[in-house]
């Protein structure tokens, strides 16, 4: 049995606009931020899916929460942009 979270991703207009027709699951929440972004909250497995779904998105979504998420999202953003500055 996988482990399930609440999360709650930040996506900007473009990439979270589909999420409106091809859901998480036909459980999740979606709602504008004041700042002009989309809010997508849900509770879904704990997997690697999770995150390899997550990272397609780049930079056009934040990981809001949980805080546990958020940080392998900070740490891994920090390991890809050190690979980069090498060049």
């Amino acid at each position: 049995k996988r482990d399930k979270i609440k999360i709650a991703l930040k996506f900007s207009l473009y990439a979270g606009s589909h999420l409106y027709e091809t859901p998480i699951s036909d459980r999740q929440k979606i709602s504008s931020t004041k700042d002009g972004f989309l809010l997508v909250e849900d509770t879904v497995n704990d997997d690697m899916e999770l995150r390899f779904w997550i990272m397609a998105f780049g930079e056009e979504v934040e990981v809001m929460k949980p805080k546990s998420l958020r940080n392998e999202f900070t740490q891994l953003s920090k390991r890809i942009g050190k690979k980069y500055e090498k060049s």
